[in-house]
């Protein structure tokens, strides 16, 4: 037997969740800024009428119920009723977009890469004690355990029966002991450093395009490291560490130098001071971490074989680079982006490496797929 207001609801999903996939392509920047602060962006879709019987004054063979002979099955003025207009809602309904939708939008339709995260060295996460032996040193010794090994011990042996007084005589042979087990981390945490120009050629246009690419890159990277920790790097002719909630407040200007900013992060690797406006001093550890650089400018460096030199330093401790120019006023790729090219051609091939420059603010996905896509 079909169910074909089964069939239909299916139908209606189908159509729903394809709706809801378009609708994510077509988010301009403005609209990731909602899901950005944690809200949801509502979806108008047509519905869909599942099968049912309708009844209306041109249907034959209406007259059961109570009522006379006569009598109209909707009244007019009611709301769908007959075949002029009515009052009554409209056939639409409103499906909510979260980050888990876009999460697996960005998954099946950009076609992302499924992130390994690199084992970590041998750090204790916690002590557990799942068994217990006859064994082990004082500070391990389970009293509860050891008193049911005695009750045990003293009626297998006859020396309690049913009716006596329970006498407390631990022997050597009663003593048991928690046998602790250790658990390790299995996997590092990623931490991501956001690299971003604001110097005087800046726009408004290109800040806001690299605020949110930071939200779409940090709701990925979470979906495969058990934490994802953040620092921000601000630089024009200087560079220094910027605490988040300034961050996404930065105004331009001044020149661009790239090397600062290296300088900054290199500093943190090896415990040196350096320019900031937070309060602690970063200590970056390298083995505990995956170290992802995402670099966001708009505009040409000009100490580019100095930052060159900088970065061949850093570059063996991070897991990838991230390098993105918006070309949104200047469409000629800048002389560091093409020495990027040239200097890095084998971490480009192999994926370490990433490069890549946009024309419009709303072409963030093509950078989160040149950043995280299948190679």
């Amino acid at each position: 037997m079909t169910d074909p207001i089964g069939s239909a609801r299916k139908k209606y999903r189908k159509r729903v969740e394809e709706a809801k996939k378009k609708a994510i392509g077509q988010l301009r920047y403005i609209e990731l800024g909602t899901l950005k602060r944690g809200e949801v962006i509502k979806l108008r879709i047509p519905i869909v009428h599942l099968p049912h019987i309708k009844y209306g004054p041109w249907t034959p063979g209406i007259g059961s119920g109570t009522g006379k002979e006569g009598d109209k099955v909707f009244p007019a003025g009611e709301g769908g009723a007959g075949r002029k207009s009515g009052r009554g809602a409209t056939e639409a309904i409103y499906e909510d977009i979260t980050v888990k939708d876009l999460v697996n939008w960005m998954r099946s339709e950009l076609e992302l890469e499924i992130i390994k995260p690199a084992k970590r060295k041998k750090e204790v996460d916690k002590i557990i004690y799942p068994a217990i032996s006859k064994r082990g040193s004082e500070s391990l010794l389970d009293l509860d355990e050891t008193l049911y090994a005695m009750v045990d011990r003293q009626i297998v042996s006859g020396e309690f029966k049913s009716g006596d007084s329970l006498k407390i005589k631990i022997d050597e042979e009663d003593l048991r002991y928690r046998f602790p087990k250790v658990k390790y981390r299995p996997y590092k945490d990623a931490l991501v450093i956001y690299i971003r120009d604001v110097s005087e050629s800046v726009t408004h246009a290109d800040l806001e395009a690299s605020y949110i690419l930071t939200f779409l890159i940090d709701t990925w990277l979470r979906e495969f490291y058990p934490k994802v920790e953040r620092v921000y790097i601000a630089h024009n002719d200087f560079a220094w560490e910027e605490m988040e909630e300034n961050y996404y407040r930065l105004k331009s200007g001044g020149g661009t130098s790239y090397g600062p900013a290296y300088d900054i992060l290199d500093a943190m690797m090896n415990g040196r001071d350096y320019e900031r406006k937070t309060q602690v001093k970063r200590k970056i550890d390298k083995g505990d971490v995956d170290i992802y650089v995402v670099q966001m400018t708009d505009g040409e460096n000009w100490d580019h074989e100095g930052a060159l030199v900088r970065l061949r330093k850093l570059m063996p401790d991070l897991m990838r680079l991230c390098y993105l120019e918006t070309h949104f006023y200047e469409e000629q790729d800048t002389k560091y982006l093409t020495a990027l090219k040239n200097v890095y051609a084998s971490e480009v091939k192999e994926g370490k490496v990433r490069l890549c420059t946009i024309d419009r603010r709303d072409d963030l996905w093509k950078a989160m797929k040149e950043f995280f896509g299948k190679r």
